[in-house]
């Protein structure tokens, strides 16, 4: 019996294309169609991103039963004449080094256990696997890798990993090149969001074959099976419904239709959601087109990237969002690679960008009933009362509806365990605070909407002090008809020329008003999901 692994020195290998002939046997008819063209992008991108995690060895695995290859090849490929092999390739990568090998030593089994067992920090080596299915226009399969720039990605989880006998961990967000015939674009990128959420919600993710079934079940525009024709919006919605969320579209068209959405647009609507750390699928219409991708992280910058700075009618509150710190979304690309940033560029060109938006699909969890911007309109509105409320302590001077200053809103969907978690470790928050916070009745989910202080505001340092009020509002209420704010909490610097308190609590609208003894500025809260 032949031994399923071998070693690959990543450092000795010059392209991707010698990394396919060094896993793939030179007679295939894989190699050679793969070598000349498109199907081979992705595996390019992703071989760029095994030198730029720092992977050093590779460590490939043979006859590797893939579940969801498993579920392409039982509805497709075994139905047809020519015998495609149900079984893939896995490549691990390692930041470690190979050991070095004496002349005329044969690589058994002991070098691989050994390679294996003596890992120091496996959990700092072990970088990810890549799946390499036996198809020759669809070779990367289901992969995970960790990201490059780690801060970057917010859609992510940690997966185990079970090779010979250890156990490993890689944290990342889970990768497939759309092979075309099972799945193309749309089922790839609902792929992908459903897989990066699935433990964190605990809904299905399925297959793309049954992405595919589900889609179709109600609505086929032509054959299922192969679906080369891809998804209308619709039949996306349907098999995000299908898995147990809620999906959510948002359209990117502006006004008039006739226009592109400008990149600032497209990035305010899907700031909130990404830093929620839920992914984003969104269909481009470039001029070659209709493509679906998945945003999954965004990249920071130290002062703004846009001014989108407005006045709320008739409350007069001057605010800004958050994304406008952002310049560049990150996304899982199934036709060009994991990892990559979508910026704003020419619509009328061909290369994917922002501007290409039409549509963004957020796959909820079940019961939030409320959108980011219902939220954040709802945070305004309790911003006023409260500001209301905290300049009445000051009887010389008349009642206010506004900050003195610029707010920054932060906005995200926070589980409840998390959000008691930050209330325990925010040092900078009021000792009373954090006990009503750590011990009130929540809601599964709860949006959050930060208030920073413009002239702090720094997004690229989590441990920068900006806060100066939060609103906290039930996810699952319905903003048209039900009270949705459970809390508003605004620091004394909102007022600086007021006497007023250190900090205010302000609940049920004023039902209960609680003084707080200190108004520090806090830190933001960075992990959505615990």
């Amino acid at each position: 019996m032949s031994l399923r692994y071998r070693f690959i020195d990543l450092e000795s290998i010059a392209d991707a294309s010698e990394l396919l002939r060094t896993i793939v046997p030179p007679a295939s008819d894989m190699q050679r169609f793969a070598l000349i063209g498109q199907p081979l992008v992705p595996f390019q991108r992703v071989v760029e991103h095994l030198r730029g995690i720092g992977a050093q060895t590779l460590l490939l695995q043979d006859s590797v039963r893939d579940p969801d290859f498993l579920a392409e090849h039982e509805a497709f490929y075994s139905k047809q004449h020519r015998v495609i092999s149900h079984l893939c390739s896995r490549l691990h990568a390692f930041a470690a080094p190979m050991r070095a090998q004496v002349e005329g030593e044969a690589l058994g089994a002991r070098a691989v256990l050994d390679f294996l067992d003596n890992l120091a920090e496996p959990s700092r080596q072990y970088l990810g696997f890549v799946t390499f299915r036996p198809l020759r226009h669809a070779p990367v399969g289901a992969s995970i890798l960790i990201p490059a720039h780690v801060c970057d990605v917010t859609c992510h989880e940690c997966f185990p990993v079970h090779i010979a006998g250890k156990d490993f961990q890689v944290c990342g967000t889970p990768y497939l090149q759309q092979d075309n015939a099972v799945g193309a674009c749309a089922q790839a990128s609902i792929w992908i969001a459903l897989r990066t959420q699935m433990k964190r919600v605990g809904n299905t993710a399925y297959n793309p074959a049954d992405l595919t079934r589900a889609a179709t079940r109600y609505v086929a525009l032509d054959r299922v099976f192969p679906g080369r024709q891809g998804l209308v919006i619709e039949q996306m919605l349907e098999a995000v419904r299908s898995s147990g969320h809620d999906p959510l579209a948002l359209t990117c068209d502006p006004t008039p239709p006739s226009m592109s959405p400008t990149a600032a647009q497209v990035i305010e609507q899907a700031a909130p959601y990404i830093e929620s750390g839920l992914p984003v699928i969104a269909t481009l219409f470039p001029t070659s087109g209709g493509h679906a991708v998945v945003c999954i992280g965004r990249q920071l910058v130290a002062h703004p990237a846009v001014d989108t700075t407005r006045i709320v009618t008739p409350l007069g509150i001057r605010y800004r969002p958050a994304s406008d710190w952002v310049d560049a979304l990150i996304i899982h690309n199934d036709n060009t690679g994991p990892y990559l940033p979508i910026t704003s560029g020419d619509p009328l060109q061909k290369d994917y960008c922002l501007e290409h938006a039409k549509n963004l699909i957020v796959p909820l969890p079940e019961a939030v009933h409320m959108t980011a911007k219902e939220a954040e309109q709802a945070a305004l509105k309790a911003l006023a009362f409260s500001c209301v409320v905290l300049s009445g302590y000051d009887t010389g001077k008349p009642p206010r509806l506004t900050p003195e200053g610029d707010i920054v809103l932060r906005t995200l969907l926070v589980r409840r365990h998390a959000f008691r978690r930050w209330a325990l470790n925010d040092e900078e928050l009021d000792p009373a605070l954090k006990d009503w916070y750590r011990t009130i009745e929540l809601p599964r989910l709860v949006w959050l909407v930060e208030l920073h202080d413009a002239a702090l505001f720094d997004p690229r340092n989590p441990g920068n002090c900006s806060r100066i009020g939060e609103v906290v509002l039930d996810a699952s209420a319905d903003t048209l008809h039900g009270d949705v704010t459970l809390a508003a909490r605004l620091s004394g610097r909102v007022l600086p020329t007021y006497s007023v308190p250190q900090g205010l609590l302000v609940l049920d609208y004023g039902s209960s008003v609680v003084l707080l003894s200190t108004g520090a500025p806090g830190k933001t809260l960075t992990i959505p999901w615990e």
